[in-house]
């Protein structure tokens, strides 16, 4: 059960909607009726890497970001520049995928590519 729950979290956070239930019920559901578990769409529908990257693979290391680069990255959807780096953990190249983190160790779920322009992590970090 574990499992399907994660499945319909990663298919929410792609912007589907969906229901789990049994097959007893299926016809229910699909017709709107009150069975089983519905999963909001919580994002937009992104594209495949970006889901992979979220979703399939694992950080190759952490970029921690000084507190004007979480305000210009998470408020203002900006890009990442080199001058709001405070700290980097892990060895990556262009490419992998890494975690951004907050001075305080607050992380953004999911990973982000560090050459994804213009791709910007959710409002609020996970904190450890």
């Amino acid at each position: 059960m574990v499992t399907k729950v994660e499945a319909a979290s990663i298919a929410a956070a792609a912007g589907i909607q969906v229901v789990l239930t049994s097959t007893v019920h299926a016809a229910d559901a699909l017709t709107g009726g009150d069975t089983g578990t519905y999963f909001h769409p919580t994002g937009r529908r992104s594209a495949d890497r970006l889901l992979w990257l979220q979703h399939a693979s694992a950080p190759q290391g952490s970029i921690t970001l000084d507190d004007g680069a979480v305000r210009a990255v998470v408020q203002g959807r900006k890009s990442l520049l080199p001058a709001g780096i405070a700290g980097v953990d892990g060895e990556f190249s262009a490419g992998d995928p890494v975690e951004l983190r907050d001075r305080e160790g607050g992380r953004w779920p999911g990973a982000w590519s560090t050459s994804t322009p213009g791709r910007s992590p959710p409002d609020r970090p996970l904190h450890p």
